[in-house]
């Protein structure tokens, strides 16, 4: 059974909590020949808070947390948005630094 899921061009998590020690992040992976733009908004029931444009290589993998792609962690209730111009392998991962444990969060394949 593979890590990632199937390729898609969007999907979106729901974040996890990201309360002291805590800390959600996705890992996305680029398996096709050509490059892809891939677009990451953090969003919250009020609407976007911010939003970022990862360009992967042909073949790459990148993986950040929340706060090191917007600056701020992701609020109660937040969720990413994941898109991109490309299918592409998307992974969410939910982490725990004072136990050092990451679990993996599958994304779901439509937008909420």
């Amino acid at each position: 059974m593979p890590i990632f899921p199937s390729g898609a061009a969007s999907a979106s998590f729901v974040a996890a909590s990201t309360v002291a020690g805590e800390f959600f992040a996705i890992a996305v992976q680029n398996p096709n020949a050509g490059p892809a733009t891939v677009t990451v908004d953090l969003r919250s029931a009020d609407g976007e808070i911010a939003s970022t444009t990862l360009s992967l290589p042909a073949r790459s993998k990148i993986s950040r947390e929340v706060s090191e792609l917007f600056g701020v962690s992701a609020p109660a209730g937040g969720f990413l948005a994941v898109q991109s111009d490309q299918p592409v392998q998307v992974l969410g991962l939910a982490g725990n630094d004072a136990t050092g444990s990451v679990r993996p969060v599958i994304p779901s394949l439509a937008l909420p």
